[in-house]
């Protein structure tokens, strides 16, 4: 909407969005902080495989977003929108696993997602949230929960970046 409605170039249209979902997942995570307290208790080790992960990745992002060319930024976007509505079509939520993917696998997951918020501030929340669920055998809240905090973590890290 930024760049085809509002006439903004790729590049500042990034920078809005971005402002917007750091400010939106931060009020979400202080809005749903009994539930993310519940899935993923301050001071759990799974805080430190998601965050951290994140935070890299979203200055990882924003670096390579600020290098790279408004046609590729804008193909990147494209690809990305295609393959939302390719996964909301396909890949549904399923119930929590009793065996769970071990728990290493949230950093490669959070890295990745944040990498694409900060390269086209559109984070990895459709695919990160399957990835946690449907992969990874976490029942769709805590899913949710764990990709709420790699949103925080990599949108503030590539917004300040």
């Amino acid at each position: 909407m930024l760049v085809g409605i509002v006439g903004l170039p790729i590049t500042e249209a990034i920078i809005v969005n971005l402002a917007v979902v750091a400010l939106a997942a931060l009020f979400m995570v202080i809005r749903q902080k009994k539930m993310l307290s519940t899935h993923v208790p301050t001071g759990k080790r799974e805080w430190i495989l998601i965050a951290i992960p994140a935070f890299l990745g979203g200055i990882g992002g924003r670096l390579l977003g600020s290098r790279l060319s408004p046609h590729i930024l804008v193909s990147i976007l494209g690809v990305y929108a295609i393959l939302v509505g390719v996964r909301i079509f396909f890949i549904k939520p399923l119930p929590g696993r009793e065996v769970k993917a071990h728990e290493s696998w949230l950093a490669p997951v959070s890295l990745t997602a944040g990498v694409l918020e900060g390269l086209i501030s559109a984070g990895g929340k459709p695919f990160v949230v399957p990835a946690y669920n449907n992969a990874m055998g976490h029942h769709t809240e805590r899913a949710y929960a764990f990709a709420s905090l790699g949103v925080v973590a990599s949108s503030w890290a590539a917004l300040a970046t």
